[in-house]
């Protein structure tokens, strides 16, 4: 005997809502025009200000670190805009922007990047029309490592809107002179850099600090670091000369806490002056107080010469407040 449905005849199952909900499914079916015939693919984004336009994301995965620039050299993204109708779409002026974190930790990214020397964009887009938006990720990436880089895209000069056009990973590889940890401060990175050529100075002009190095230190924690006052040691050996000259430790100061993915610079002068022409290696130790250990913060080449050729641009900090490249000494 055929087994009866549970829904014919049984009074205690009520069929309005049921009729309703094949009503409701028949009801959205009738609205698929509004939903895009195809869906964006993976690394695309319909922009929310401008529905008819879909942006894709182009970026160089991988970049290098620059000791003497404190960070990554800046690589390169690209955002390709594609107006899918059939009407003018009107932009404005274009702008990305990025949010950038490493290990869960936002570092700070230096607002509009300006389009490469000589570009001309267009504020607007035809039916069909695309163009593709080159930038350089402006992010202070100070410490190697991998970063998930966000980028946005914005219109005209109204700053709040912006849309998020996709994300993707960057790898800072390291080098032999990247940062290194300090061992009683989870999260405090340090380095030390200067310039690698100079001309001879004076005795006079090697106390006041003509010549210095630049010490940094970088919190990649997720909570504030203590960093406060310390002390560094260098050491300075002359190639060919068994004796090293050691000069007295040089006092210098930071902020007493160090927000995450904050960055701080300190300069100190060479104590031990070079007093000849010639090739030195200048090593240097950092000391905090109420840390127990110093830390090799940097180890690097120093000629003093006269040869007006040795001197060329070198990169600077961008934290020092100083142009990326400078042909001014240290």
């Amino acid at each position: 005997m055929d087994r009866a449905s549970p829904l014919q005849g049984n009074p205690l199952i009520p069929m309005r809502p049921i009729t309703m909900l094949l009503l409701a499914f028949v009801a959205a079916c009738s609205w698929s025009d509004a939903i895009p015939p195809v869906a964006p693919r993976r690394g695309e984004a319909i922009l929310a200000a401008h529905p008819l336009v879909h942006a894709r994301l182009k970026a160089v995965p991988q970049t290098s670190y620059e000791l003497t620039a404190l960070r990554a050299v800046p690589s390169s993204v690209a955002v390709e805009l594609m107006n899918t109708g059939d009407e003018t779409v009107v932009l404005g002026t274009v702008r990305l922007s990025y949010y950038a974190t490493r290990d869960a930790v936002a570092f700070p990214c230096n607002g509009t990047p300006s389009p490469p020397d000589g570009a001309r964009e267009p504020t607007s887009l035809r039916p069909h029309e695309s163009f593709a938006f080159e930038r350089q990720v402006d992010c202070l990436l100070p410490l190697p490592g991998r970063y998930d880089i966000q980028v946005f895209v914005g219109y005209g000069d109204d700053e709040a809107a912006r849309d998020l056009v996709g994300s993707f990973s960057l790898t800072v590889v390291a080098t032999p002179r990247s940062p290194q940890a300090y061992p009683s401060r989870p999260g405090l990175f340090a380095a030390m850099i200067g310039r690698e050529v100079t001309r001879p100075l004076s005795p006079e002009a090697w106390a006041r600090g003509d010549y210095h190095v630049i010490l940094a230190v970088t919190n990649a924690g997720p909570t504030p670091v203590p960093v406060g006052r310390g002390h560094l040691a260098l050491v300075v050996n002359r190639r060919g000369s068994p004796l090293p000259c050691s000069g007295a430790s040089e006092p210098v100061v930071f902020p007493e806490l160090l927000m995450p993915g904050a960055t701080a610079t300190a300069t100190a002068p060479l104590a031990c002056a070079p007093a000849l022409e010639g090739t030195y290696e200048i090593a240097g130790r950092l000391g905090l107080e109420g840390s127990p250990e110093e830390l090799e913060v940097g180890r690097f080449g120093l000629e003093v010469t006269r040869d007006p050729l040795r001197f060329v641009p070198m990169p600077w900090p961008l934290m020092l407040g100083r142009p990326y490249y400078s042909t001014s000494p240290l």
